[in-house]
């Protein structure tokens, strides 16, 4: 009797031990790969974090960022300078507009002034709107290869 009554209670502090070890072990792996995801400075991955975190999918992200947006992280930081805002702001934008189908080609001076406009509200100042004609200017001069 007594060797049952010690197996079981064996058995039983085995078993909680291993269920313990299982149940806190899956959120520390599902927080890594979130981390990993989130740890990327690109702005596909910001997109992807902001809108998972809005509560969409990750395959219909993954399917909007395929319709061929060109999003460059140099363009992202300038235009965030430009506009004195963050980039978390700019990101924000841009995920919405992607939300909505809209093409995102930030090499573009109409793209960017399209954002800017809706991030800032209302008009631009000459100086801004020379600022981003300069930096379109500047990526698509970029972009040849000469060979």
């Amino acid at each position: 009797m007594r060797n049952k009554v010690f197996t079981t209670g064996l058995v039983i502090l085995v078993g909680s031990l291993v269920l313990n070890v299982t149940v806190t072990l899956e959120p520390q792996q599902s927080a890594t790969v979130k981390e990993k995801l989130t740890n990327k400075d690109s702005i596909q991955n910001k997109v992807i974090a902001y809108l998972t975190n809005k509560g969409i999918e990750l395959d219909s992200v993954r399917k909007m960022l395929d319709n061929n947006h060109n999003l460059n992280d140099r363009s992202l930081n300038e235009l965030a300078s430009i506009l004195d805002v963050s980039t978390d702001v700019v990101i924000k934008d841009i995920s919405n507009k992607i939300l909505h189908k809209k093409h995102i080609d930030l090499n573009s001076a109409d793209t960017l002034i399209s954002l800017a406009q809706s991030i800032k509200g209302g008009l631009l100042s000459n100086e801004a709107i020379s600022k981003l004609h300069k930096l379109a200017k500047s990526k698509t001069s970029n972009s040849f290869t000469i060979c």
